[in-house]
C-alpha cells in the first residue's frame, strides 16, 4: 500500500494525458452506477462514486502542485488547463438527475454512521449544485461554474506572475539586518534591487528606517496584479452572484456559507460584530502607542501610515518591552528551524519522519517536480502512514505565498495520503513570523496525513467544514512561542547557545503588543471579502470605494497610500471567496482547543493523543462541532478567545 505517486512530469503532454486518464476512470465509475441492476446499495452506487472521487482528487492534487510550483512554464500552463478540465467534473456530475436519484435510492436503514453521512453529504452537494432545477438552468449553472474556475485561475495567475521590483540606494537599507544587506548588494548601477516577494518585502517593512522607501515599496506591493485583476475580479463576482441566484440564494455569500459551521452570511456578520466590539478599544490603544512612538521621530506627526505600522510596532515593542526582533533572527537559521519543526511535530504526534533516499546502486532515484523539493515518509509505530513534500524557497514562476496542498487522499487499506508544503521562506536567518507560518502550514500537513485512513475520499485529510479547517494549524502556532520547544532548535548562529528564556518571554509579550491592531486587520479583511460577495451589481461596483468603506469601519485609523488596490492581489478573494472570516472564526476555536494543552502541558501525552484522535484523525467524517465536543467534552465557546483578546 506504499505505492506513492511519481511527481516529476516530463512534458505538458504527460500532464494532459494524466488528467484525461483520471477523467476517463471517473466517468467509467459513474457509468457503473447507471448500469447497476436491482436494489440500490452502497456497493453498486456509493462505492463507484467514491472511486470516481479518488481518481479526480488524486489528479487535481497533482495538478495544483504543478501549476503552483513546477519550474517549467509550459508544464505550469498545462497543469492549469488540466485543473480546469478536472474542476468541471463535479458540476457536470451533480447536475445529473439520474445519479442523484440513484444515490437517494440507497436505503438509509442498516448503513453505518460514516456511510450514512457520505450519502447525506453527496445529496446535499447535488441540491446545492442545482440538480432539482430545470434543464436550461442546469446548463447555465454548468457554464457559470466553468467560467468561474477560469476566472479564478486568471486572478491567481496575475498575482503570481506580477513580481515587481524597486531600486534603492544602499543607504536606504539602513536598519535592515546585516545578513539582509549582504544578500542585497548593489548592482552595476550602484542601486539595490528588491522584489515584492516575501523574503525581500517583509523584513524591509519591519526594519527599514527610510519611511519614503517603505512607502514606495508598499505602493508596488499593494498594486500587484492591477489593473489586470480589476476586470477579472468584477467578472468573477458577477458570475458567482448569477450562480447563487439561480440556486435561490440572495447572493454568493449566503450560498457559500450554507454548508459551513456558520451556516449563513448573517451568522458571519454577527460573529464579526462580536470581534469588532472585543477589539475596538484595544486597537485604539495600540494605535495611540504607535503614534506616540512616531512623534519621537516627528513631533508634528498627527497620524500613522499603513506603511509605517509594522515598523513602529517593532520600535515600540523594542522600547516598551526591550525586545528587538532582529535579535531573535540570530537564533533562527533555516536548516535548524526545519529540523526543529519536524522534531516538534514528531514528538507531539508520536511520528517519525524519514527523508526518502535520493538513489543509489540498488535504488532508483526518486524525483519530485524540482531538485529543491525534499521528500519525507511518515511512520507511526514503524508503520508507514503517508508521505509529504517540502518546497520551501522562492523561485521564478512559483506560487508566492505559503500553503499546504493535498496531493493524494488517504484511503484505508488502499493508498496512503500525500501532501506538499509550498512556501517562500528565507534560506538564511528567518524571522519569527516565518517560523510561525512554517508551524501553521505544518499543522495543515499533519491534518492531511493523520486523517488519511478514511473509507470515503470526501472525508480524507483536512476535509472538514471550511471555517474549521484553519483551527488545527492556528492551534499549532502556540508551539512557536514555547521556550521548551524553541530552545531545542533556536541556536545562536555564532555562539551556538540556545535562545534565552528571557528573550522568549519578551517575544511572547511582543506578540501580544499590537494584538488589537492585528486582529482589526484580520477583521477588516474578513469584512471586505464578505462585502464583495454581497455586492448586488459587481460589474458597476466601485471596488476602491468599497475597500475604503470597510477600512474606515473596521480599520485602526492608519493612513492609506492613494492609488493602491489591495483587492487586486488579495489572493484569498478567489479561493476563499466570501469566507476570509474563516481565519478569525478558526482562531477563536483554536484558542479553545489549546486550553487543555495550556493546563496540562504542551507535550502532555494524553492530551496530544486525544487531540490527534478526536480532532485530526476523523478528517471530515464528523461535523466540526461534534469533533470539538469529543475533544473538549462540551460545546466550544468564545471564552478563551475573549480572554486572549483582552489580555
Amino acid at each position: 500500500m506504499d505505492n506513492f505517486l511519481a511527481l516529476h512530469p516530463g512534458s505538458a503532454r504527460e500532464i494532459s494525458e494524466k488528467a484525461d486518464g483520471a477523467l476517463r476512470a471517473a466517468e467509467a465509475e459513474v457509468k457503473k452506477i447507471t448500469q447497476a441492476k436491482g436494489v440500490r446499495t452502497p456497493e453498486n452506487t456509493l462505492d463507484p462514486l467514491n472511486r470516481a472521487a479518488i481518481a479526480i482528487a488524486e489528479a487535481r492534487g497533482q495538478m495544483s502542485v504543478f501549476s503552483a510550483s513546477h519550474p517549467d512554464a509550459g508544464i505550469r500552463a498545462a497543469a492549469e488547463k488540466a485543473t480546469e478540465k478536472l474542476a468541471a467534473f463535479y458540476p457536470k456530475l451533480y447536475l445529473r438527475r439520474d445519479i442523484y436519484e440513484a444515490v437517494r435510492a440507497v436505503p438509509v436503514a442498516g448503513l453505518d454512521p460514516e456511510t450514512r453521512r457520505f450519502r447525506e453529504k453527496e445529496l446535499l452537494d447535488f441540491k446545492l449544485t442545482g440538480v432539482d432545477k430545470p434543464a436550461g438552468v442546469r446548463r447555465e449553472i454548468r457554464r457559470l461554474v466553468k467560467r468561474s474556475v477560469k476566472l479564478g485561475q486568471a486572478f491567481d495567475r496575475n498575482i503570481k506572475d506580477d513580481v515587481r521590483h524597486i531600486e534603492l540606494k544602499p543607504e536606504q537599507l539602513e536598519g535592515l539586518p546585516e545578513d539582509y544587506r549582504r544578500a542585497h548588494a548593489p548592482g552595476k548601477n550602484g542601486l539595490v534591487r528588491l522584489s515584492t516577494q516575501y523574503p525581500d518585502y517583509r523584513p524591509f517593512m519591519q526594519y527599514a528606517a527610510d519611511g519614503e522607501a517603505r512607502k514606495k515599496f508598499s505602493f508596488e506591493y499593494l498594486n500587484r496584479a492591477w489593473p489586470k485583476n480589476e476586470k477579472v475580479f468584477k467578472e468573477l463576482l458577477a458570475v458567482r452572484l448569477r450562480h447563487a441566484k439561480l440556486l435561490g440564494f440572495r447572493d454568493y455569500a449566503d450560498y457559500v456559507t450554507v454548508d459551513k459551521m456558520s451556516g449563513s452570511a448573517k451568522a458571519v456578520r454577527s460573529f464579526l460584530g462580536q470581534v469588532d466590539w472585543l477589539t475596538r478599544k484595544r486597537a485604539a490603544g495600540d494605535y495611540r502607542t504607535l503614534l506616540a512612538r512616531k512623534r519621537k521621530d516627528d513631533p508634528e506627526a498627527e497620524a500613522v501610515g499603513a506603511w509605517e505600522s509594522v515598523y513602529y510596532d517593532n520600535l515600540a515593542a523594542k522600547e516598551h518591552i526591550g525586545f528587538d526582533s532582529r535579535e531573535v533572527r540570530n537564533y533562527l537559521e533555516f536548516k535548524r528551524v526545519k529540523r526543529g519543526i519536524l522534531q516538534t511535530a514528531g514528538r507531539l504526534f508520536g511520528l517519525d519522519f524519514r527523508r526518502v533516499a535520493s538513489g543509489g546502486r540498488r535504488m532508483p532515484k526518486i524525483r519530485a517536480w524540482h531538485p529543491d523539493v525534499e521528500i519525507f515518509n511518515v511512520y507511526r509505530n514503524r508503520k508507514p502512514i503517508g508521505r509529504f513534500y517540502l518546497d520551501l524557497h522562492p523561485r521564478e514562476g512559483k506560487y508566492g505565498h505559503a500553503a499546504c496542498f493535498d496531493v493524494r487522499p488517504g484511503i484505508k487499506g488502499k493508498q496512503l495520503p500525500e501532501a506538499a508544503l509550498i512556501c517562500n521562506f528565507t534560506e538564511g536567518l528567518m524571522t519569527h513570523e516565518e517560523v510561525t507560518t512554517f508551524l501553521h502550514e505544518f499543522g495543515h500537513l499533519m491534518h492531511s496525513i493523520l486523517a488519511g485512513e478514511q473509507r470515503w475520499a470526501r472525508f480524507s485529510g483536512s476535509a472538514t467544514e471550511w471555517d474549521f479547517v484553519e483551527a488545527p494549524s492556528q492551534m499549532l502556532e502556540n508551539w512557536a512561542f514555547d521556550y521548551g520547544t524553541l530552545r531545542t532548535f533556536a541556536v545562536h548562529r555564532e555562539t551556538g547557545k540556545p535562545i534565552p528564556r528571557e528573550l522568549v518571554r519578551k517575544l511572547r509579550e511582543a506578540e501580544d503588543f499590537g494584538k488589537g491592531i492585528w486582529n482589526r486587520g484580520q477583521l477588516s479583511y474578513a469584512a471586505l471579502s464578505l462585502r464583495f460577495y454581497e455586492e448586488p451589481n459587481p460589474r458597476r461596483a466601485n471596488l476602491v470605494k468599497i475597500n475604503e468603506e470597510i477600512r474606515k469601519k473596521y480599520g485602526s485609523g492608519f493612513i492609506q497610500i492613494p492609488g493602491t488596490h489591495l483587492y487586486a492581489n488579495f489572493g484569498h478573494l478567489n479561493g476563499y471567496s466570501a469566507m476570509y472570516y474563516t481565519y478569525l472564526w478558526s482562531l477563536a476555536i483554536a484558542k479553545d482547543i489549546f486550553v487543555p494543552f495550556e493546563e496540562k502541558g504542551r507535550y502532555d501525552r494524553a492530551t496530544a493523543k486525544k487531540y490527534a484522535e478526536a480532532i485530526l484523525a476523523p478528517g471530515g467524517a464528523k461535523d466540526a462541532r461534534e469533533l470539538l465536543r469529543d475533544y473538549l467534552g462540551r460545546e466550544w465557546n468564545l471564552k478563551a478567545f475573549r480572554k486572549w483578546l483582552q489580555k
